[in-house]
């Protein structure tokens, strides 16, 4: 696995611009994670960033890791690309806005105040199917002041 994390500038003839309408032509930084392994088939390429897509067997995982990647990148300004080739690996293309003066962090850092996190004393249900994630949520609606119940699956939910 390699990582790299680049400076560029985007073009306004660039084809990541083709493929990203939403992106701005400008300075980005790029991250990139290339792996070797045994690629993706074009189909499967085409729907990576669905939300609940995923290629593992039923009760594995949910597939929301990319999809989460790709609306927090989008968020910012940015993008995610991919290009994969079955059996010679795959490699992902994070683009971030990059901000170069020192004013513009300091307008960023005074639009970003920190605010005092919601809390709440209702009850809430947090489904999921992996133990980590229901731990994690729990743990953090609790510190919001919350009462969690946790559920591994849907049916376990509806009893």
């Amino acid at each position: 696995m390699t990582v790299a994390l680049n400076d560029i500038d985007i073009e306004t003839d660039a084809k990541i611009l083709n493929q990203n309408p939403d992106l701005q032509p400008g300075p980005y930084i790029r991250l990139a994670v290339k792996d070797t392994g045994h690629g993706m088939a074009p189909k499967v390429v085409k729907r990576i960033f669905e939300p609940y897509f995923t290629t593992k067997e039923k009760g594995v995982g949910t597939g929301l890791g990319l999809a989460m990647v790709h609306g927090i990148t989008k968020s910012c300004g940015g993008t995610v690309s991919v290009q994969s080739k079955v059996g010679k690996g795959t490699v992902f293309y994070v683009y971030l806005p990059r901000t170069d003066s020192d004013s513009a962090l300091k307008e960023t850092r005074e639009s970003t105040a920190v605010q005092p996190a919601p809390t709440g004393a209702e009850r809430i249900l947090f489904i999921d199917d992996e133990p980590e994630l229901v731990a994690l949520g729990r743990e953090m609606l609790e510190h919001l002041g919350y009462r969690v119940v946790t559920k591994n699956n849907g049916i376990d939910a509806l009893k």
